[in-house]
């Protein structure tokens, strides 16, 4: 399929600086022409839902997350990045503009109600949970943390308690946490960077659990 990308991707480092550029997201969003399209459907763990419509064009949200750097984690993203207040503002609006929602959770629709005052239908994601077999033998061999290294999913705790408790503990992921990570790190503690999917199942299958 053709891609069209805002006017933000032409910006200097936005692939690697996206962040930086969040503020103008809104407006980027708005200036998509979606006015050929019968039928939207945006994936929001962002702002992708504030794209403007036509009247008689349908949009639906499959919604991961309202974004929590704006709500539920608004306080410590205040104190690191200045976020404007304007910014949550304007993502309870654009939430007026979704014709319908759907949430990949139970806890996922529980957020949408309280900070967007909308209902939402769940669709769980597409997991293949037949493909996640235990292997190991009683006990595990290590504990797992996987997923992109943010400040906001807190691997600094998993790599801190299994640290000092001696526990053995896997990180697999890549993000702009690694150094400060790899800094706290234990001896039983190992790194492995980002994993393709048949690897990620061989080290759940014989992780004890998995830390999140």
């Amino acid at each position: 399929h053709r891609i069209s990308t805002t006017f933000i991707d032409s910006l200097p480092a936005s692939r690697r600086l996206y962040k930086k550029y969040l503020p103008l997201m809104p407006h980027a969003l708005e200036q998509l022409d979606l006015t050929d399209y019968d039928l939207v459907i945006s994936s929001e763990s962002g702002p992708a839902k504030g794209v403007i419509t036509r009247p008689d064009c349908l949009h639906v949200c499959y919604c991961h997350t309202p974004m929590r750097y704006l709500w539920d984690n608004w306080p410590a993203y205040m104190r690191s990045t200045g976020l404007l207040p304007s910014l949550r503002q304007w993502d309870f609006l654009s939430a007026q503009r979704v014709d319908h929602f759907v949430a990949n959770s139970r806890h996922v629709a529980r957020r949408i109600r309280k900070y967007w005052r909308r209902e939402a239908a769940v669709v769980h994601p597409p997991v293949d949970t037949n493909a996640f077999t235990p292997r190991a033998e009683p006990g595990g061999e290590h504990y797992l943390c996987f997923g992109r290294l943010a400040s906001y999913k807190r691997v600094d705790l998993a790599v801190e308690v299994c640290s000092r408790l001696g526990r053995p503990l896997v990180v697999a992921g890549d993000g702009e946490m690694m150094p400060q990570l790899r800094a706290k790190a234990g001896p039983g503690v190992r790194f492995v960077g980002r994993q393709d999917d048949a690897a990620v199942r061989e080290l759940m299958a014989r992780s004890r659990a998995l830390l999140f």
